[in-house]
C-alpha cells in the first residue's frame, strides 16, 4: 500500500475516532445534531447530492487511471508471458550467439532464472499463397524450439504446442497474422525480407535486393502463451540465421525468472545485477555494447506511473469543480447558521457553550461528509464506466480492444477519504464560524453590526499571515506555484491591516485589485519558465484571480446595483423587483461572493477548455497541405528499393522478378523516394551530451524543389533557396529538422532540459565514428519525423546499414480525380514483394483532428461536473435562502407584493448572482488561455481564437439550468400566504 494511502486512511481514521469519542461522551448534543440531518430529509437529500459530487469526481478519476494502467499491465503480461528481461544491440545489430550459450552456462544464473533463449527478430513482409492477402509488416520471430520451452507454449486450438516438431519450412502464425493473411495451417506464405548484414560498400546484388521464401503454416498460435499479442511469425533460429546470412548470430536474448509470469519479475533487480557480471566475464568485443533491458518491469512501472498521472491529471483538471464543492459546502452550514440562528441563540442562552454549538454542527457535518463521500466514491465508478466505454466507443482502430473497466478497491477508500476529510474540514472551519454568534442579537434575529474598524487582533492576524507567506517564499522561493499563491495571501492579509484605517470597500477592494494585477504580472513574467506541474500554476492562477474579482465585486455593489438598474430598472414595473433582488444578496456579501466564485470557477474551467478545442479544430484540406508538403500518401517500406520505377526482387535460388506498377505510371503525378534511418544521436545545447532516437532521413535536390514544405525557423537572413542549398553543398555538415525536432531531442515539452535551437550541432553515431552536424533550419510539419540531411552523404555514414543504400520511405502525389484511397492500396499491391505499406494521409489528418475533437468533448462532459456542483449549489442555496427568508416574505407580502412579484424577484436574484459569476468566469478564462496559449502553441500557423457562440451557449444552458432547478421552491415561496410565512415556525 502506497504511502500517501496510507496516511489517508489514517487520517480519515483518527477524525472519525474522534467524532465516534465526542460522541459517545456528549449524546445529548450528538442527537441535537444528528436530529437536524433527519428533521429536514428532503433537503438532506439535496445537500448530499451537492456534497458528493466532489467525491465522484475523485473517484471516478482514480478509477479511470487504474482502468488505463491495467490496460498496459495486461498487455504486458500478454505480451511477454514468461518472458522477464532482454538483451540486445542498438539498431537491431547481429551479435555471436555464443554470447547467450556462456550466460546459461553461468552458474550465478542457475538459482534466479527459468531459461535464456536466443532470438532473431526482424519485420518481413508476407503474403498468402491460397487467398492473396499480404501484410507489409509483420514481426518475424525465429526461437530454438528446445532452449525456448521455458518460455511456454503455442496456445492452439488443438491444444498446446511446444514447437519442437517445427521442421525447416514450418512457421507458426499468430491469430492476429492470421487473420490479416487469411490463413490455415497447412496453407503457404511467402516471406520476404533483406539480407540484414554487408561485409563492405561493394557488396554483390544479392545481399542488398529482397528476398523470398516459401514456408507451410504449421499452426494458428492464439494470443498469450508464446505467441504474445501481434501480428508474428514463428521459425526455426537457423533457419532465420541462414535466410539473413547471419550463421551463428541472433540479435536478441531473452531471459525468464524463476517463478510464474507474474512473480518472476520479483527477480528482476537480482538478475539484472548477475548478468553484467557474466558479460563482464565473456570475451566479445559487443558485450561493451549490449543493452539489458528490465522490459517487464519497465512496462509495469510504466502502467503504474500512467494509471497515477492519469488519476493525478482528471482529479487536477477537476481541481475547479472540487474547489466549488468546498465553497458549496461552506455555504450550506453558514445558510443552516443563518437559518437556525434563533435556535442556536437560546441554546447559547440556557447554557451551550460556543464548542457545544461547534460540537452539533460537527456531528450533523459528519452524517453528511461520511454519507455523501461514501455514495461519492460508489457514483465515481458509474462515472469512470461511462467515461471508458465512450473512450472505446472513438478509438476504434486496429487491434485496439478497449480499455477494460477495473479498478482497484483501495481507489475507492482513497477517494472516500479525501471525500470525507476534505468535507469535514470545511465544515470545522465553518463550525468555527459559527459558534462566535452573539446570544441576544441570535435570539433577536437581527443582523450582525456593520463594523467599521478592526480591532488589534486583525492587524496581527494580517501581520502574522504576512510574515508567514515571506517565510514560506523565501524557503520555497524556486516553487513557482508558492511563488504566485504567496504574494496574493500576502495582498489580502495587508487588506486587514488596512482596514483599521480604512473602511471595508476600500480595503478590500485595494487588495482585491492588488491581488489581479500580481496575477496578471506572473502570467506575463514567469509561467513560461515553468518546466514541471505547469498546470498546478494555471489551477492556482484562476482561484486567485476569481478572488480578486470577487473581492473588488462585492466591496462595489454600488457598480452592480447601478448596472441593474440601468437595464432592468428603466422599466417602472420591474423596479421594486429590482430593488428586491439586489438587496439580499449585496447584504449577505459573504455568501454571494462564494455563490458567484463557486460558479467563476466552473465556468472558467469551461471557457479555458472550450477556447483550445476551438484553436485546434484545425482545417483538414490546411492540415493536409501543411503535413503533406503536396503529397497525398506516405508508404515505408520493410525492404530498400533503389528505383520505385525499376524496382526488383529476388528469390533464394537468385531468380530476379522486376516489379512493373501500372498505378505508380498512370495515378501518380510525382513521387519522392528517401532513406528512412534510426538511429540514436546526441543533442548539445547545455555543455552535456543528452542520448535520444530519432530518424536519420536521406532526401535528395528533388524533395527539396518538388515539395511544398516551408522552414517556420531557419538561419538568420537566409531564405528557403539557401537553407537547401546549406544541405547539399559538398561535405556538407548541415541538417533541417521537424518542426518538433527541437524540443522533442531534449526530453519533449515541459519535461527535461532546454530545447535546442536553430544553430545548435547534434552529434550522430556512424559508421565513421563520432560526427557533428548544425542544425539549420525546421521544416513546418511534424508527420515526416527526423533529421534531414543529402542522401549521398547517409550512404557514407552509415555504410554497415543495408538501408542506406536504397530508399524505403516515400511520398505520392496522386494525379486530380482520383481515389486516394484506391491509389494506395493499389501501391501497396503492386509493391507487396518489397512489403509497401501505405498511409493516406488524408484519412490519418481526419482520423486525428476526429479523435482530438473527440477528446476534448470527453474532458468537457468531465467538466461539465463542475457545472452540475454550481447548479445544484443554486438550488441548495435557493431552498435554504427561503427557509431563512420566510419572515421577509412575509413581509414584502403585506406591504403589497404580489405572488408574481415575489417569484421574479427571486428569479432575477439568481441571475444576477449566475451572471456575475459568468462574467468573472468568462474573464478569467480567457485571461488564462491566452496565457497558456502563449506559453505553450509555438506554431505561428495556429491562432488565438475565443469561440463566443460556444462559451455562450454554455452559459445559456448555465442559466436554463440553473433557473429549472430553482423555479420550483422560488414558485413555492411566492405562494407562501403572509401570515403562514410571517410565523415563527417550520
Amino acid at each position: 500500500m502506497p504511502d500517501d494511502v496510507t496516511t489517508l486512511i489514517f487520517a480519515t481514521a483518527i477524525v472519525l475516532a474522534i467524532i465516534t469519542i465526542l460522541g459517545v461522551s456528549k449524546p445529548v448534543i450528538f442527537k441535537m445534531g444528528f436530529r437536524n440531518f433527519l428533521r429536514h430529509r428532503a433537503h438532506s437529500v439535496l445537500v448530499i447530492a451537492g456534497l458528493l459530487i466532489g467525491t465522484a469526481i475523485i473517484s471516478g478519476s482514480f478509477v479511470t487511471g487504474d482502468s488505463i494502467g491495467y490496460l498496459i499491465v495486461k498487455e504486458t503480461y500478454d505480451n511477454l508471458g514468461e518472458t522477464d528481461e532482454m538483451i540486445y544491440l542498438d539498431q537491431n545489430e547481429y551479435f555471436n550467439e555464443s554470447i547467450s550459450i556462456k550466460l546459461d552456462e553461468y552458474q550465478g544464473l542457475d538459482s534466479l532464472v527459468d531459461g535464456i533463449s536466443p532470438m532473431i527478430q526482424s519485420v518481413v513482409s508476407v503474403e498468402s499463397n491460397e487467398s492473396g492477402q499480404f501484410e507489409p509488416a509483420i514481426t518475424l520471430k525465429a526461437i530454438d524450439p528446445l532452449r525456448d520451452k521455458p518460455f511456454g507454449k503455442f496456445i492452439t486450438s488443438s491444444g498446446e504446442k511446444e514447437g519442437l516438431d517445427l521442421e525447416k519450412s514450418d512457421v507458426v502464425v499468430s491469430s492476429q497474422a492470421a487473420k490479416k493473411l487469411a490463413v490455415k495451417p497447412g496453407q503457404t506464405i511467402f516471406v520476404r525480407y533483406m539480407r540484414m548484414v554487408i561485409t563492405n560498400v561493394t557488396t554483390n546484388l544479392t545481399s542488398m535486393l529482397p528476398m523470398t521464401k516459401e514456408f507451410k503454416v504449421k499452426y494458428i498460435a492464439e494470443k498469450g502463451g508464446k505467441a504474445g499479442t501481434g501480428s508474428s511469425i514463428f521459425l526455426r533460429l537457423d533457419v532465420a540465421q541462414e535466410m539473413f546470412g547471419v550463421k551463428g548470430k541472433i540479435n536478441l536474448i531473452k531471459i525468464s525468472n524463476k517463478g510464474d509470469m507474474y512473480n518472476g519479475v520479483k527477480l528482476t533487480n537480482k538478475v539484472n545485477e548477475t548478468v553484467h557480471e557474466a558479460l563482464k566475464g565473456i570475451d566479445d568485443p559487443a558485450v561493451a555494447r549490449l543493452k539489458v533491458d528490465l522490459v517487464k518491469k519497465r512496462y509495469l512501472d510504466l502502467a503504474d506511473e500512467v494509471g497515477d498521472m492519469i488519476g493525478r491529471f482528471l482529479t487536477l483538471f477537476s481541481s475547479f469543480s472540487i474547489v466549488a464543492g468546498i465553497i458549496l459546502i461552506v455555504n450550506i452550514f453558514v445558510m443552516l447558521a443563518e437559518e437556525r440562528k434563533s435556535e442556536l441563540g437560546m441554546a447559547r442562552a440556557v447554557g451551550m457553550k460556543r464548542k457545544h454549538i461547534m460540537m452539533m454542527f460537527l456531528f450533523e457535518g459528519a452524517v453528511y461528509a461520511v454519507i455523501s463521500a461514501l455514495i461519492g466514491a460508489l457514483v465515481g465508478l458509474l462515472f469512470a464506466y461511462s467515461m471508458i466505454s465512450y473512450v472505446n466507443n472513438i478509438f476504434k482502430i486496429g487491434d485496439f480492444e478497449g480499455i477494460p473497466f477495473t479498478f482497484d478497491n483501495m481507489s475507492l477508500v482513497q477517494a472516500f477519504c479525501i471525500g470525507v476529510l476534505i468535507t469535514f474540514g470545511t465544515i470545522f472551519v465553518s463550525s468555527f464560524r459559527i459558534s462566535k454568534i452573539n446570544i441576544i442579537r441570535a435570539i433577536r434575529d437581527i443582523e450582525e453590526p456593520i463594523i467599521r474598524t478592526v480591532g488589534m487582533k486583525t492587524v496581527a492576524l494580517g501581520i502574522f499571515g504576512i510574515l508567514s507567506m515571506i517565510l514560506l517564499l523565501s524557503a520555497m522561493w524556486s516553487d513557482y506555484t508558492v511563488r504566485l499563491i504567496a504574494p496574493c495571501v500576502m495582498i489580502v492579509c495587508a487588506s486587514l491591516v488596512l482596514r483599521r484605517v480604512l473602511s471595508s470597500e476600500r480595503a478590500y477592494t485595494i487588495g482585491g485589485l492588488g491581488v489581479i494585477i500580481y496575477v496578471l504580472y506572473s502570467l506575463l513574467s514567469f509561467f513560461d519558465e515553468v518546466k514541471e506541474n505547469g498546470e498546478r500554476l494555471f489551477v492556482a492562477a484562476g482561484v486567485m484571480l476569481v478572488l480578486g474579482f470577487v473581492l473588488v465585486i462585492m466591496y462595489n455593489s454600488e457598480l452592480v446595483v447601478a448596472s441593474v438598474n440601468a437595464t432592468l430598472g428603466k422599466f417602472p414595473r420591474l423596479r421594486p423587483i429590482v430593488k428586491a433582488s439586489t438587496a439580499h444578496p449585496l447584504n449577505k456579501k459573504f455568501r454571494t461572493g462564494m455563490t458567484i466564485s463557486m460558479f467563476a470557477l466552473v465556468i472558467y474551467t469551461v471557457v479555458m477548455l472550450s477556447v483550445f478545442s476551438t484553436i485546434f479544430n484545425l482545417d483538414v484540406d490546411d492540415m493536409v497541405e501543411k503535413e503533406g508538403g503536396g503529397a497525398d500518401i506516405f508508404a515505408y517500406s520493410t525492404m530498400p528499393i533503389n528505383d520505385l520505377e525499376n524496382a526488383m526482387v529476388i528469390d533464394v535460388t537468385g531468380n530476379i522478378t522486376y516489379i512493373h506498377s501500372e498505378t505508380l505510371k498512370n495515378d501518380i503525378e510525382d513521387f519522392q523516394q528517401m532513406c528512412y534511418l534510426q538511429q540514436p544521436m546526441y543533442a548539445n545545447n547545455s555543455g552535456t551530451l543528452k542520448r535520444f532516437t530519432s530518424a536519420v532521413i536521406g532526401v535528395d535536390y528533388k524533395f527539396a524543389t518538388n515539395t511544398t514544405y516551408k522552414f517556420d525557423k531557419k538561419l538568420k537572413n537566409y531564405t528557403d533557396d539557401q537553407i537547401w542549398e546549406l544541405v547539399f553543398a559538398p561535405n556538407s555538415t548541415d541538417v533541417v529538422v521537424d518542426s518538433n525536432f527541437l524540443t522533442r531531442a531534449t526530453g519533449g515539452y515541459g519535461s527535461i532540459g532546454t530545447p535546442l535551437k536553430i544553430g545548435d550541432k547534434v552529434t550522430l553515431n556512424t559508421s565513421l565514428g563520432m560526427r557533428e552536424f548544425r542544425i539549420v533550419g525546421t521544416l513546418d510539419e511534424s508527420f515526416l519525423t527526423g533529421l534531414m540531411m543529402n542522401k549521398s552523404l547517409v550512404k557514407i555514414l552509415y555504410a554497415m546499414n543495408p538501408l542506406a543504400y536504397g530508399n524505403n520511405y516515400f511520398m505520392f502525389k496522386v494525379k486530380e480525380g482520383k481515389s486516394i484511397s484506391s491509389v494506395a492500396r493499389a501501391l501497396e499491391k503492386d509493391y507487396r514483394k518489397a512489403g509497401l505499406d501505405t498511409i493516406d494521409l488524408r484519412a490519418q489528418v481526419e482520423q486525428t483532428l476526429q479523435m482530438l475533437n473527440s477528446m476534448f468533448l470527453l474532458f468537457k462532459v468531465f467538466l461539465g461536473m463542475g457545472l452540475i456542483v454550481g447548479i445544484t449549489g443554486l438550488g441548495v442555496i435557493t431552498l435554504r435562502a427561503i427557509i431563512e427568508r420566510k419572515n421577509e416574505i412575509g413581509i414584502m407580502r403585506a406591504i403589497g407584493f404580489k405572488r408574481g412579484m415575489i417569484l421574479n424577484a427571486l428569479i432575477v436574484e439568481i441571475l444576477i448572482v449566475a451572471t456575475l459569476g459568468a462574467i468573472v468566469g468568462i474573464i478569467v478564462g480567457v485571461t488564462v488561455s491566452w496565457e497558456i496559449f502563449e506559453v505553450n502553441v509555438d506554431d505561428p500557423t495556429i491562432q488565438f481564437k475565443i469561440p463566443w457562440l460556444d462559451i455562450f451557449y454554455i452559459i445559456g444552458i448555465t442559466y436554463i439550468a440553473s433557473l429549472a432547478c430553482t423555479i420550483v421552491p422560488a414558485y413555492k415561496a411566492s405562494r407562501m400566504p403572509p401570515s403562514q410565512a410571517l410565523r415563527r415556525m417550520d
